[in-house]
């Protein structure tokens, strides 16, 4: 702009001595004004045409991962039958993907959907144009295009997305293909290229050099698919973007986004946009007309021209207009990359690369703010819906902020405030949340919503901006632990987020390491004598030390690891117990915490019952205890579990009573053998009246019911007669005995048989 601005000024004071060379560096300019607005339109609607590809692409993905996980759900190889109903399901949730199939490591075809016959012996790796693709899958773990071929079944061309899916050992099980037709699923990119008027645009594979969506003229031609692009041809035009761009072919694929370049092509003169995508291996090219650069540039010269021959006047008011409207045009590209189409809120980008605290000495803070369960108003009542809300949210969010406070829509549901001071802060958390929470009219409902919040500031917790955003989001994060409340960043958040990333990482390899050992409780009847023990397991690491399990099993649940260790557990426990028997005559009850996770894998009570086996373990011996948040996930599939153990003897003891999920009729329909009074109760009795008539009422109705009672934590004498008097039968804590180990337990039991 300032270089046309002062060719205006020369022009004007130089008159026509100087209109040749003016007239020259005028055409200059234009031209290339004229080019790089062609250019820098056609690279935006390139990025976008990739963006578009990559989120189809990554959608087709997701439908491959979601019905893997529905094939594997029962942690078996899929059953023939139940895999093609799930894959004719697929099929009607996107028309797009109109076929499925399941593929063995070996090529061999094993299932596909119902609108697929494939012939007998049909094998991936016999077929040419899909051989090397499907290699490619099994040793990627991503999903893998393979080439696109006119399928005669389906009667369209296909473009065959795959993915493998291995075992926890890092085995692959299958390969799950799907065939999208071309028409169906990719018809936005020759849409796009129509609305902008693109001559040509392309989709072009890397590894094999084949059209993996052929040129415009050429898109439906199956013999365009057939097409391999000669290597020499592919050279020369690497060979001639290394030259322009002095770079190394390799290294422009990752430092240049979009590659524009001129192509001489005998049959058509265009200027191309490419752009790779790395993950997929595949080139986009869109092509615009040089003759669209012309045109522009013979109206643009014409205009300058005029205004040359017209007067030095109208040239200078006709220039100002034009650096207005590049200024304008400018200013729009700049919005829409730096705002949120919803909610015309500044967005990430803007908060990533152009967002800077001005005032660096003055302190700041940051609000992370996150709705609750939003998901599941998109699932409920679409996305549409879901878009309405997260307007209001907007507008109700920026009548609480202060002129000088920056609003930025995060992500999905996720929205940062940037305070410049702190005195406001909190009474500004405190009117979002309630803000936030009053009900949303849309339509003929009415939702109502919470949100959680974190806040981190400067200088108090960090001083760049990065450190203190990331601190609201730890603090956001333990916000979300509970809902609709306000965190405000301590440093003990990172610490116990930092201290719970170690535990995760040893925990990892605490069985195969050794680290775990179990401690038995002795539980005692109401004779005195020892009626059975809890399994208690422990954990010392070499760097952690000793890490209580209220610690780990949580860390363990989350991070996937509570199976391996439960199958410690009931192994171990089991032969410790056997030992014992064997080694003192006494038969005792055997306690075995159970997790959620645990108790709904499809072998648990095959190798629940392997183990006893294995160990001669008595399955009237042996009782489960499970918590009353086992019954939140899916009440009719843990009854089936239960009935199955009750049926094969196995007891099944309802720990922590009356803290959670409790409920009178939950109590009749399973087949619950023994309540366990929570400890918290049991402290409680002899001094809070409530506490001792909860305590009577749990009991009364286990009774009711034909089931055990054991009492938790009972800790002295007192205790122990109360519970008794009001007629429970088994006692557990420290009055009686600590965790012991195997050694000090059989001790015990000698013990008390010598007494």
């Amino acid at each position: 702009m300032p270089t046309i601005k002062k060719n205006i000024w020369l022009a004007f004071y130089s008159v026509l001595l100087t209109w040749l060379f003016f007239g020259a560096v005028g055409t200059y300019i234009s031209y290339n004004s004229a080019y790089n607005e062609v250019a820098l339109e056609q690279q935006n609607i390139t990025l976008m045409t990739a963006n578009s590809l990559r989120s189809l692409l990554r959608q087709y993905e997701v439908v491959l991962d979601i019905l893997a996980a529905e094939l594997t759900r029962e942690h078996s190889f899929p059953d023939k039958k139940a895999a093609q109903l799930l894959m004719d399901s697929a099929i009607n949730i996107d028309d797009s993907m109109v076929a499925f199939g399941v593929f063995l490591p070996n090529g061999a075809a094993y299932v596909a959907s119902s609108n697929v016959n494939l012939p007998l012996g049909y094998n991936l790796l016999k077929q040419t144009e899909s051989k090397a693709t499907f290699m490619q899958a099994l040793s990627e773990n991503k999903i893998v295009l393979g080439r696109t071929y006119y399928n005669k079944v389906l009667k369209s061309l296909v473009l065959p997305v795959r993915k493998a899916y291995s075992d926890k050992n890092g085995k692959v099980i299958f390969v799950l293909s799907s065939a999208v037709d071309i028409k169906k699923g990719f018809n936005f990119f020759l849409k796009n290229a129509q609305e902008n008027k693109l001559s040509n645009t392309y989709l072009y594979r890397e590894k094999d050099r084949y059209f993996q969506i052929a040129p415009i003229e050429q898109t439906n031609n199956k013999e365009a698919y057939l097409y391999q692009i000669p290597q020499n041809e592919v050279d020369k035009s690497i060979q001639r973007i290394e030259e322009k761009l002095n770079m190394k072919f390799n290294k422009i694929k990752t430092h240049y986004p979009v590659i524009i370049n001129k192509l001489e092509h005998p049959s058509r003169k265009s200027l191309a946009a490419s752009i790779y995508l790395q993950r997929y291996n595949l080139w986009l090219v869109t092509e615009t007309k040089i003759s669209a650069i012309n045109n522009k540039f013979f109206k643009d010269a014409l205009v300058l021209f005029s205004i040359l021959f017209s007067s030095l006047v109208i040239i200078f008011i006709l220039f100002r207009n034009i650096a207005t409207s590049e200024k304008r045009k400018e200013s729009a590209l700049k919005y829409q990359a730096t705002h949120d189409y919803l909610t015309n809120l500044h967005n990430r980008f803007y908060l990533d690369h152009y967002f800077s605290i001005q005032q660096k000495h003055k302190p700041f803070s940051v609000i992370f703010i996150d709705m609750d369960n939003f998901k599941s108003v998109n699932d409920s009542y679409g996305h549409e819906f879901g878009d309405k809300i997260l307007i209001q949210i907007a507008l109700r969010l920026k009548k609480l902020l202060c002129d000088d406070d920056l609003l930025i829509r995060y992500s999905g549901d996720e929205f940062i405030v940037i305070v410049i001071g702190q005195e406001n802060v909190e009474p500004l958390c405190l009117n979002a949340l309630a803000s936030l929470h009053k009900p949303y009219r849309i339509s003929a409902f009415d939702l109502i919503l919470s949100a959680s919040i974190g806040v981190a500031s400067s200088p108090i917790d960090g001083y760049e901006f990065d450190e203190v955003k990331r601190y609201a989001d730890l603090a956001l994060y333990e916000s979300k632990k509970s809902r609709n409340t306000i965190t405000f960043f301590k440093t003990q958040l990172k610490d116990i987020y930092l201290q719970n990333l170690k535990i995760e990482h040893e925990l990892k390899h605490a069985v195969t390491q050794n680290e775990l050992y179990m401690l038995y409780q002795p539980q005692i009847g109401s004779n005195g004598k020892i009626h059975g023990v809890e399994a208690l397991i422990r954990w010392k690491n070499k760097k952690l030390g000793f890490v209580s399990p209220d610690k780990f099993i949580s860390i363990a649940e989350s991070s996937g690891e509570i199976p391996r260790i439960g199958e410690f557990v009931i192994k171990q426990s089991l032969q410790d117990i056997s030992n014992i028997y064997n080694e003192t005559g006494v038969k005792i009850e055997l306690s075995i915490n159970i997790s959620i996770k645990q108790f709904v894998q499809k072998r648990f009570i095959d190798n629940l019952e392997s183990s006893m086996k294995h160990h001669y373990f008595d399955n009237m011996r042996i009782m489960l205890e499970v918590t009353e948040s086992l019954f939140i996930e899916d009440l009719l599939g843990i009854q089936k579990i239960m009935s199955k153990l009750k049926e094969k003897g196995i007891g099944i003891s309802l720990d922590d009573f009356g803290t959670g999920y409790s409920s009178l009729s939950l109590l009749k329909r399973l087949p619950i053998d023994e309540l366990k009074i929570d400890k918290s109760f049991v402290d409680d009795m002899l001094t809070n009246s409530s506490a001792y008539s909860m305590v009577e009422g749990i009991i009364t109705i286990a009774k009711k019911l034909g089931m055990s009672i054991v009492a938790e934590g009972v800790e002295t004498a007192q205790q122990h007669l109360a519970l008794k008097k009001l007629g429970c039968n088994i006692f557990q804590g420290y009055f009686h005995s600590k965790p012991l180990t195997k050694e000090d337990l059989k001790k015990f039991i000698f013990d008390q048989q010598n007494s």
